[in-house]
């Protein structure tokens, strides 16, 4: 499968999609696109359980919160916040490709180096990640 392709796939993945009333959605603040996200999960023996995603914008936005559910769901809490920051730290160019091991994370390595871009991509998993900090 191409690059773009595996892009694609996980833009439109179904797997998490949820129905929340449209007045539930929380508007990320960016200044470029309107990514809209409401996520929720169940913590079920403190594994990640059950994730509900609705998420609106361009692309880039909604593959990268897809694949940031792909990677936590199963996961502990702590385990799924360890990897959120990690991939937070790869688009800040903080740490190395070799040290982010979930795959469906490792395709967004090339965006770090456009800022808007970069963007796009770190919005829904710092969206989640502070769902999970408040849970």
């Amino acid at each position: 499968m191409l690059y773009q392709d595996l892009i694609y796939s996980l833009a439109f993945l179904k797997k998490f999609s949820s129905s929340f009333p449209e007045e539930e959605i929380n508007l990320v603040d960016f200044s470029s696109c309107q990514h809209l996200i409401n996520f929720s999960c169940n913590l079920e023996n403190d594994l990640i359980q059950k994730i509900n995603l609705l998420c609106k914008g361009c692309i880039l936005f909604k593959a990268s919160s897809n694949a940031i559910c792909l990677e936590i769901e199963g996961k502990s809490k702590k385990e799924g916040i360890k990897i959120i920051q990690k991939f937070l730290n790869m688009l800040d160019s903080k740490c190395e490709e070799n040290e982010i091991h979930e795959e469906n994370l490792k395709l967004f390595w090339k965006f770090q180096f456009s800022k808007t871009r970069k963007d796009c991509v770190s919005a829904g998993a710092q969206a989640i990640l502070n769902y999970l900090l408040t849970i």
